[in-house]
């Protein structure tokens, strides 16, 4: 048995006229006569009950003609899936972020477009430290991820392309002695206490800082992101480096400030790998980009083809 037998098999239960059957299979009426006596055969029972004016399902073809069209239509939702999946528009796809991707905008919008226009994409999305995306990207853990460059020397393995980018502020708490200046100077924050914002490859939550400022700060405290680093920070724990799109908890106890000197930017940064084949994966990197789907454009400057 084959799926076209009960393709013919439904289509006469419909019409009950072999000459009207046939025509709407597009086969001659001997060849649809044949192929329904082919198929009562291995039933081993009539599935029609035929005369000289009348064709009428038997009770054996009533109920079997239920079964028969559900195994269609899961045979028409498998091609169907099976085509979803080979132009990308079904699978599943993980996600990697970090905390100013999500307060940013960026990553919430990007995943309003896929849930429009790749619905069948099953999503698992999971915040992790920028020093953790790259090894969970080439250990394939993720398939793409969105996260600052700044401090990090992308592996060659890995194509990236910029989406956005933020001046970096000075969160500290509003009644402290260095909030009344717009501009503080760097050497001022030797002493002063700092929020790590740590990862599995940033124990000590200090790279940042010490990137940009050029000392090792004194942390007494660690957050695993930047939120709660800012929470500790309203507190009056600390201080703490952030992008200047982070929104305090209650503005009321924090202050954003600019560092003198200070002009690198926290960017938000898309990364993938360069031997990327899935096409799911591809077509979600085409649509954040939002750009020609012929090619990307990644941040130092050559194109690729994804």
């Amino acid at each position: 048995m084959e799926l076209r037998h009960l393709r013919y098999f439904t289509v006469l239960a419909q019409e009950l006229h072999f000459g009207r059957a046939a025509e709407r299979l597009c086969i001659v009426q001997s060849a649809l006569s044949m192929q329904i006596k082919a198929l009562e055969h291995e039933f081993g029972l009539p599935l029609f009950i035929r005369n000289k004016r009348n064709v009428t399902l038997t009770q054996a073809g009533r109920l079997l003609l239920k079964d028969a069209q559900i195994t269609l239509q899961h045979s028409e939702r498998t091609a169907f899936l099976a085509k979803q999946l080979a132009n990308g528009a079904a699978g599943s796809l993980r996600i990697g972020y970090v905390a100013s991707a999500l307060y940013s905008g960026i990553l919430p919008r990007i995943l309003r477009k896929m849930r429009r226009v790749m619905p069948n994409v099953l999503l698992d999305v999971d915040e992790l430290h920028p020093s953790g995306q790259y090894p969970a990207l080439m250990e394939r853990k993720i398939d793409v991820s969105f996260g600052p460059t700044l401090t990090l020397s992308p592996p060659a393995e890995l194509c990236q392309h910029k989406i956005a980018s933020y001046p970096i502020k000075l969160a500290l708490p509003t009644d402290h002695s260095l909030a009344s200046m717009q501009c503080i100077p760097p050497e001022t924050l030797i002493h002063e206490s700092f929020i790590g914002y740590m990862g599995s490859h940033d124990a000590s939550g200090t790279r940042l800082t010490q990137f940009l400022l050029g000392f090792e700060p004194n942390t007494h405290y660690r957050a695993n992101n930047p939120q709660m680093g800012l929470g500790l920070v309203e507190a009056g724990l600390g201080v703490m480096l952030v992008a200047d799109l982070m929104v305090p908890l209650d503005e009321r106890y924090v202050v954003l400030r600019d560092i003198q000197g200070i002009s690198a930017e926290l960017d938000t940064t898309m990364s993938w790998r360069a031997d990327e084949d899935e096409e799911v994966v591809l077509n979600v990197i085409k649509l954040a980009m939002n750009q020609d789907p012929a090619c990307t454009q990644d941040v130092t400057g050559s194109t690729r083809a994804p």
